[in-house]
């Protein structure tokens, strides 16, 4: 009988798991996407989720009123980044576009209208203006205005020459910042007060000196004379800096920031407001309004080009606007990170395109490819040479005169370098003429060696980088002349770990857009967009980032892998039910028969436990093997956990709690607190380092991975507390006290109990572990630091329990490894 179940039940496992193997497509693309697509849904106000019919007849009422006085209602904003007048005297940028939406949605017009922020004020208290988002959300403004959710916000940026050193790169050097601020800039009007941003500037920066400026004149006049490195100030306040073209701005980060959300003074609005609240909490409309930001900032940024140019250049921006031919460009296909073809995924990427897209954006004229993907940049040259093409790619070498224009400033700097193995020595520029070099035919850093060592004897030239790297990685060679962007595209693109910077040359090749030489209005429109466009964050996405092809496989065969593991689990659960149901056969057969079945039960039940251990085991040590830095770690946070759980109970510590589990059952399941690693990429979980800050976001994600894996499960056959365990394991072990843990940043006794427990065994086993980037720590400094973190990252009860018995946690600690 249990023979032929087991047999259906294998049959409908397989079946599932074909099932999820096609279904399961978004579980392998860990990428959440954010489309506003369920806001565009919201045609009328009447289709906002869970608007009441009281809050839409009085809408109704509200626009009947100012149709009979021929009116719409009127939303005030101040001049800045977000509201201004284009120069043919049309009010654009965000408001303007919000206002748009506002009159699709309550089929009445939303005027824009600008003042100075006294104006606005009086105008709003006098009830001429019916609405605004000048003003930040703050417990004053809840006090006089009746508000919704934030629209929009507002960060603090820092302003600086755009040829000057960084605040940030003084900084690392080890000294003081100096910090310029306009107390009555736009900052005054601000929730965040002087002493709350200096704090997080401190934490950034460590050692400021701030002066201030009576204004904004005054404070350019500062920046030049060279008396302060940066003003800080709100993201608006660009307006006011614009008129000065060498002053670059960028967010700083851990973000400093201002919430705006639409206000009004007359109550009589209330309806509105709650239709608009309930509406930017609807899904996806948060998104659409980020949206609708960025293309309002864009709108200003395209403003600021228009003012920027001179009549003539103007006159070919329109044209160039009103084109249907777009300006074509010549695209090196093998310049990773600046310009490249993704084969992978059938486009061309890099730091050039993005800076392209960017320059599109702002001025409104349309760029395609001018070749297929088959030349590299010394064959552009070559083939588009006297053609009306812009070249993405060139350097300011004197080979290139005649032949193009270069822009006005360069996008980006790539460093010249001398290449090898990581195990090579290190060379001195003295030594390389000893030493066999390779060359790249025809690249402009081979021009570069052979023009700084013009006798050098030991030259090797290959026709590609591949050959190239090839070569050294053979021994012919024991040196490549390359640069930082060669080095990134062998290890990053093409996936070749192993080789490093031996030694950077003095000096940087800078990289331009070149023109033709007949299209120099061009030429000054695309420069002063690039100016305004924010190449320096386009440079690190590209620079700081693995391009991983690994990642992409992992798509491919991550879904087998997780449909896998789900059949694995339902596997466990049929096996679970069947040990049920025969339990309980045998236990109406207990009247029946002696009391020597019941052994013979136990020992069935106990059979089926074990194989249901292994299949979890086995499951572990799925996850284990693709995550290289953490062999063992479930084996021992299992052991850790049953420790703390035995003296819980044993104390009476949580009693109402402890008491409702099922504790075997729920020390088996703690086996898939990490089962969403599965769905992290290889070159993450195997990464033989510390992860950057990008790779440790992608990291965080296995927690609500782990989630959605076994949710998967739980909707094809629930199975009680086996999966609640599993579950609340996966989703709150990285859960901390204070609420700074991931993914839902749950705080205190809002974290499920089984995640606290957690959190102590899986940190203690993470401290007192080997890994790529750290030596284990001793059982006595990693009980410190847990103790540290009491009532931070650990709730309080339990660490006082660990503190207590640790010494049982040193003793498993020392049976594992010796």
């Amino acid at each position: 009988m249990y023979i032929k179940a087991y047999k259906r039940a294998l049959s409908f496992v397989m079946a599932l798991f074909l099932l999820t193997l096609f279904a399961c497509e978004s579980a392998a693309n860990y990428s959440i996407s954010l489309s506003s697509d369920s806001a565009k849904e919201i045609k009328s106000y009447k289709d906002i989720p869970n608007l009441s019919k009281k809050t839409i007849a009085a809408v109704e009422a509200l626009k009947d009123s100012r149709k009979q006085k021929h009116t719409g209602f009127t939303f005030g904003a101040v001049s800045n980044t977000e509201t201004f007048y284009t120069y043919f005297g049309e009010v654009r940028g965000y408001n303007s576009l919000l206002c748009e939406r506002l009159s699709e949605l309550f089929d009445i017009p939303f005027e824009v209208r600008i003042y100075t922020h006294e104006g606005l004020q009086k105008h709003l208290d006098e009830f001429e203006v019916d609405f605004t988002d000048a003003f930040v959300e703050s417990d004053a403004l809840r006090q006089d205005y009746i508000s919704t959710a934030a629209v929009a916000q507002r960060v603090l940026k820092m302003y600086r020459l755009n040829n000057r050193v960084s605040p940030e790169t003084i900084a690392n050097a080890g000294l003081t910042v100096r910090l310029g601020f306009v107390p009555n800039g736009d900052l005054a009007f601000s929730k965040l007060n002087k002493e709350e941003i200096l704090q997080g500037l401190e934490k950034h920066f460590k050692s400021i000196e701030i002066i201030e400026a009576p204004d904004y004149d005054a404070a350019y006049k500062l920046i030049l004379d060279g008396k302060v490195d940066a003003f800080f100030d709100a993201g608006v306040a660009q307006s006011s800096f614009a008129m000065y073209k060498n002053v670059v701005s960028y967010e700083i980060f851990p973000l400093i920031y201002d919430d705006l959300p639409i206000s009004a003074k007359n109550r009589e609005l209330a309806p509105i407001i709650d239709a608009l609240d309930a509406y930017i909490n609807a899904p996806g409309v948060r998104q659409e309004l980020r949206e609708m930001y960025d293309k309002g900032y864009m709108e200003y940024l395209g403003q600021q080009l228009y003012t920027r140019l001179s009549f003539g250049d103007r006159e070919e921006l329109l044209r160039l606007q009103e084109s249907d031919k777009p300006v074509l460009v010549a695209l090196a296909y093998d310049e990773y990170p600046t310009s490249f073809y993704n084969k992978k995924e059938n486009e061309w990427q890099g730091i050039a395109v993005d800076t392209l897209k960017q320059i599109s954006e702002i001025s409104g004229i349309t760029f395609v490819a001018a070749n297929e993907p088959n030349l590299s940049r010394a064959d552009l040259i070559n083939e588009f040479s006297g053609k009306d093409t812009v070249m993405a790619e060139l350097m300011n070498h004197p080979e290139r005169g005649g032949k193009f224009i270069l822009g006005g400033v360069p996008y980006y700097s790539d460093e010249y370098a001398l290449i090898s193995k990581n195990d090579y020595p290190a060379v001195e520029f003295k030594q390389v003429p000893a030493f066999r070099v390779g060359l790249i035919k025809d690249s402009e850093q081979s021009e570069m060696f052979l023009r700084w060592f013009p006798n050098h004897q030991h030259i090797t030239e290959y026709a590609s980088v591949s050959a190239a790297f090839d070569g050294l990685e053979k021994g012919e060679v024991g040196l490549i002349m390359g640069s930082e962007n060669l080095l990134l595209s062998v290890m990053n693109y093409n996936e070749r770990p192993g080789f490093k910077i031996n030694k950077r040359f003095l000096g940087s090749a800078d990289l331009y857009f070149g023109f033709p030489l007949t299209q120099t209005s061009l030429r000054n429109i695309m420069t002063e967009a690039q100016l305004l466009a924010d190449t320096r964050q386009i440079s690190d996405n590209w620079t700081h980032k693995v391009f991983d092809y690994s990642t992409q496989m992992a798509k491919l065969h991550t879904r087998y892998i997780i449909a896998a593991a789900s059949a694995i689990i339902l596997l466990i659960i049929i096996g679970r039910n069947i040990q049920v149901n025969r339990q309980r056969e045998y236990n109406r057969q207990l009247e029946d028969f002696n009391a020597n079945l019941q052994d013979m039960v136990d020992e069935k039940t106990a059979k089926v436990m074990e194989l249901q251990n292994s299949i979890l085991i086995t499951i572990s040590d799925l996850v284990e093997s693709r995550d290289g830095n953490t062999g063992g770690h479930i084996e021992r946070t299992q052991r850790y956990l049953k420790i703390l759980v035995y003296a819980m109970k044993a104390r009476g510590i949580y009693k109402e709690e402890v008491d409702k589990w099922d504790i075997p059952l729920l020390l088996q399941s703690c086996q898939l607190h990490d089962v969403g690693k599965i769905s992290v990429s290889d070159a993450i979980l195997q990464k033989p380092g510390k992860l950057t800050e990008e790779e440790f976001v992608a990291m965080k994600e296995h927690s609500s991975m782990g989630e959605k894996i076994i949710e998967k499960i739980e909707e094809t056959t629930p199975q009680g507390d086996f999966l609640y365990y599993a579950k609340t394991f996966a989703i709150s072990h990285h859960e901390k006290w204070d609420g700074s843990g991931y993914p839902n940043r749950l705080a205190g006794s809002d974290i499920p109990l089984q995640g606290r427990i957690m959190a102590v065994a899986d940190v203690y086993d993470a401290l007192t572990s080997e890994r790529a980037y750290k030596t284990p720590f001793s059982h006595e400094t990693s009980v410190n630091i847990i103790k540290e973190g009491r009532g931070t990252h650990f709730d309080p009860v339990i660490t006082d329990l660990f503190a207590e018995i640790h010494e049982e946690f040193e003793k498993v600690r020392r049976q594992i490894y010796g």
